[in-house]
């Protein structure tokens, strides 16, 4: 499907990298990120006009996913959502490390934490960072394969994510007071840096959110989420 006269437009008028995508929950499904082109923009929009009967293009904004899961306005555990990458340790070829994480992610069995792939999305991003499979990176440099930081693209979940600041969870306790009977929600969070204070986005507010990676995440400590929740309702929730 051709991108409708209004789309467009709007990707016109903002003269910058979009992202388009599904309106409706698709787990990072025929999302594409940073579309910079004419050519791409009609590619990306057919993908996720396929099955859809509304696509959404907005801004492409750059940084860290935070989910915030809250009971009654209060955090009750928070993770970052790292898009697809591998690391460099000056020995190894890209190819060479996405085949040792896939291994570590067969032998860890984890729920949701799919293999990563080597697919033209991969390549468009490493060619974005000057690489190719054949690169062998430097030591402790991050290697973005995708854009998405959903686990179900290939993403990474880290539990407890180091240095959070508490600004950034605050901010979502205080945004559930905007909201009315929404008694147990994930809300997405896209910050510049995790560590600092500033300016969110909200990317999602999830009423049903799942709680599987909480309890098996890639890096950090498991949070029981579950036995929270049911307290939660013991107590006359």
């Amino acid at each position: 499907m051709p991108p409708t006269a209004r789309a467009l437009a709007w990707f016109e008028r903002l003269g910058r990298e979009v992202c388009v995508k599904p309106d409706g929950g698709t787990q990072g499904q025929a999302l594409t990120t940073h579309v910079g082109d004419r050519a791409m923009f009609d590619a990306a929009f057919a993908r996720a006009a396929a099955g859809f009967a509304r696509v959404m293009v907005e801004q492409m904004l750059e940084g860290e996913v935070i989910r915030v899961l809250c009971l009654d306005g209060r955090a009750i555990a928070t993770r970052l959502d790292r898009a697809a990458s591998v690391l460099g340790d000056d020995a190894g070829t890209v190819a060479a490390l996405v085949a040792a994480k896939n291994a570590m992610r067969q032998r860890r069995a984890l729920p949701g934490h799919v293999p990563l792939e080597l697919d033209p999305v991969a390549l468009f991003y490493l060619a974005r960072q000057g690489l190719d499979a054949d690169a062998v990176p430097a030591r402790q440099r991050r290697v973005w394969l995708r854009a998405i930081s959903h686990p179900n693209q290939g993403g990474d979940v880290i539990s407890g994510p180091p240095g959070l600041h508490a600004g950034h969870v605050a901010l979502v306790e205080k945004a559930c007071l905007a909201l009315p009977g929404l008694r147990m929600a994930g809300y997405d969070l896209l910050v510049a840096d995790r560590r600092r204070p500033g300016k969110a986005w909200v990317l999602e507010v999830n009423s049903s959110p799942g709680i599987t990676f909480f309890h098996h995440p890639w890096r950090g400590p498991a949070r029981d989420v579950a036995g929270s929740i049911l307290d939660w309702l013991e107590q006359g929730a």
